[in-house]
């Protein structure tokens, strides 16, 4: 009824949407909120939730879905100086994810008995003792990013306090639609 009067869907087609189905991935994608398969069609469609991002007012009671989070997650976003700050954060935090992921190459590399490559990614390593500096950064970076857009930008109070999980994927969920086309950024 109401989650139906907020979704929008476009069939998708093309190389990416025939790879997706061929490789096993739609029907992965078919469990992820934002994508659903076509049930005539061997294409992937999308699902696209507010997309004027218009202001949906909070359940009274808890969120039981990120399906039907997610709308209101997304009006909360209307400003697009807010959307780009969120954007950046959540792609910084990535980064830095990235980063520190890639430190324990050489590790894994010696557990798997790859001498050449042990000696090739010695330079990627962090420190032991700045390992939890690293990870602290991803999470400050993304939410310092976020909460300046929230309180001086948007002036609203984020949705991080009441729901942090759902939050969080909305952060990353945003990015991917933004990334891959599906809604626009600002």
């Amino acid at each position: 009824m109401l989650a139906g009067r907020r979704l929008t869907h476009t069939a998708g087609s093309g190389i990416w949407a025939s790879w997706l189905s061929k490789s096993g991935l739609a029907a992965w994608l078919s469990f992820y909120p934002v994508f659903y398969l076509h049930p005539r069609v061997c294409v992937l469609s999308k699902m696209v939730a507010n997309p004027t991002y218009e202001a949906v007012s909070p359940q009274t009671t808890p969120f039981k879905s990120f399906r039907d989070f997610y709308p209101f997650y997304l009006g909360e976003h209307r400003n697009k100086v807010n959307r780009a700050l969120h954007l950046v954060g959540t792609t910084g935090s990535i980064a830095l994810g990235v980063r520190l992921a890639a430190s324990a190459v050489p590790y894994i590399c010696g557990l798997l008995s790859y001498p050449q490559l042990v000696n090739r990614t010695r330079g990627w390593v962090i420190n032991e003792k700045d390992v939890w500096k690293w990870a602290l950064l991803a999470v400050v970076n993304g939410y310092a990013f976020a909460w300046v857009g929230h309180f001086f930008v948007e002036k609203n109070r984020p949705a991080t306090f009441k729901y942090p999980l759902y939050s969080l994927r909305g952060d990353f969920t945003m990015l991917w639609e933004v990334l891959t086309f599906q809604r626009k950024a600002w």
